[in-house]
């Protein structure tokens, strides 16, 4: 009888990490966008829809994520203060798997890492670490890059991790909206910067709902208070782009889908992103706004 309970209870055992290891809300993400705005881990499953997003308006480098895996660093200029650049570094053991950036996105493919490029994006997924996943969207704004990042991963891993997606940093500040943004000038009125954004975001309620059935989170209304801080600073509607990626992201994140099926349908929400965002440039031409040149989608070289 004993002999049975622990055979009983070992597969329980298996059986019950096998369902943590699957179960998406074991995971979390943390998303640094735009001017740049950041969206850090949540600290528990129970707050994944209950997190402050922050203002980070300071220039220099950047420590984004370590752990034993990875390990993300971005540069960040001012007028505005948006990322520029970004290393990504890649860890089995004591061994550095490869080096990432806007220069080099080639990583050799393992069986349990894959590095795609898909149009202005780019996705990673590290099976052994917990699944992590990391999305890298691209925009040309002002003829420069700038760079959308999405990671997520475990609150196994997290609990090991440190950097902006984790601690709290001096250079990122509670957002609100609208935020006075310190001493900078607005460039364009908040009325006017609300009209533009809110095309973005129809854009991303549209795609978000089309690609996964439902487009609603709490979340999203970040996007969309980013959105009107930077272009009523900067006078540039093409940081809308940025709040179709994060809707879009967000959607996916509580659809519920992990491993493979996650992985498939990151590729699709990818592609309708990009279409998206040519849909918002379009429709974003509004009276007082300032249309032209429009810069297409970035790329990496």
């Amino acid at each position: 009888m004993r002999t049975f309970n622990m055979y009983s209870l070992s597969l329980i055992a298996i059986f019950m990490i096998d369902q943590i290891m699957s179960n998406p809300m074991t995971m979390s993400n943390c998303v640094l966008w735009a001017d740049p705005h950041l969206l850090k881990f949540a600290a528990h499953p129970s707050l994944s829809d209950r997190r402050p997003s922050f203002y980070c308006q300071s220039a220099g480098p950047m420590l984004v994520l370590k752990n034993r895996y990875i390990e993300i660093t971005v540069n960040v200029t001012d007028r505005p203060f948006w990322n520029e650049n970004f290393e990504l570094k890649l860890f089995a053991g004591p061994d550095t798997l490869c080096t990432v950036s806007p220069q080099n996105f080639q990583c050799s493919d393992q069986n349990f890492l894959r590095v795609k490029r898909i149009h202005s994006t780019m996705v990673i997924k590290y099976d052994e670490a917990d699944d992590l996943s990391v999305t890298i969207y691209s925009n040309i704004i002002n003829g420069r890059n700038t760079y959308d990042i999405h990671v997520s991963q475990s609150f196994n891993l997290i609990r090991q991790s440190y950097g902006l997606c984790v601690n709290e940093d001096p250079a990122c500040e509670l957002e609100n909206a609208p935020n006075p943004a310190g001493k900078r000038k607005r460039s364009l009125n908040d009325e006017t910067a609300m009209k533009v954004c809110d095309v973005y975001m129809q854009e991303a309620y549209t795609t978000a709902k089309k690609e996964l059935g439902n487009a609603s989170s709490p979340l999203n209304e970040y996007a969309r208070t980013a959105c009107i801080n930077d272009v009523s600073l900067t006078g540039n509607r093409e940081w809308g782009r940025s709040s179709i990626s994060f809707v879009a992201m967000e959607a996916l994140r509580r659809s519920g889908l992990v491993g493979k099926e996650r992985e498939r349908k990151l590729e699709s929400v990818v592609y309708a992103v990009k279409n998206a965002i040519s849909r918002g440039d379009e429709s974003s031409c509004l009276p007082g706004v300032s249309c032209t040149p429009r810069n297409p989608a970035g790329t990496f070289s």
